[in-house]
């Protein structure tokens, strides 16, 4: 009787240890796929585009003539025999969203070490590039800006910044931006020209 007693509580607490390991064993387990899981769970904040329809991201004046903020803001491409250049800009931004995180971009321009005129007399219009037309928003004024009076870009202190949004889902913006030179301009001189950059980047 007292080895059937002693074996009973030899088995006992063997089975007591397996217990206690089994469920240590199995909590560690769980612990180990929560943590995996939780890994798994990476947010993807997206992607912004930038399309445009020219053969190189800028626009350039080349011995374009002064003109009113009236005439300029209806510009259409010109191209004549003496060599003058000046028109519009056509451009998108679009953003690919996975999780609807908000992302802030900004459209800012750089001018190119070649041009020659005074970013002060530069008249910058950016508008939705719809049919109609509409001015975006800080260029619906009575008075067109000049590049020079442009806040500094977020993204790049040499740069101007022309606009800022931020995208909550997936979407698609078109611009048309047009440049010209302030009827204020009274430089005769020969071959002047102006040379912008229009670039697109995330900002925090």
């Amino acid at each position: 009787m007292k080895n059937s007693l002693g074996t009973r509580i030899i088995v006992s607490i063997c089975l007591v240890l397996l217990l206690i390991l089994l469920t240590s064993g199995l909590s560690y387990a769980v612990f180990k796929y929560s943590k995996t899981g939780n890994k798994d769970n990476t947010v993807n904040t997206g992607t912004i585009t930038f399309t445009y329809n020219e053969t190189s991201n800028g626009i350039a004046l080349t011995n374009a003539q002064p003109m009113t903020d009236n005439a300029g803001k209806v510009l259409q491409k010109t191209d004549d025999a003496n060599g003058a250049t000046q028109g519009y800009f056509d451009f998108t931004v679009s953003a690919n969203m996975s999780n609807n995180i908000p992302i802030t971009y900004e459209v800012y321009g750089s001018v190119e070490s070649e041009s020659t005129i005074d970013p002060k007399y530069i008249k910058v219009y950016l508008t939705d590039g719809s049919t109609n037309d509409r001015a975006i928003e800080g260029y619906t004024g009575s008075v067109v800006p000049v590049y020079s009076s442009l806040p500094e870009a977020v993204s790049n202190p040499n740069g101007k910044k022309l606009y800022t949004e931020t995208f909550t889902k997936s979407a698609l913006k078109t611009f048309r931006l047009r440049l010209w030179i302030a009827s204020n301009y009274d430089n005769e001189a020969t071959s002047q020209k102006f040379i912008m950059k229009v670039n697109v980047a995330t900002v925090d």
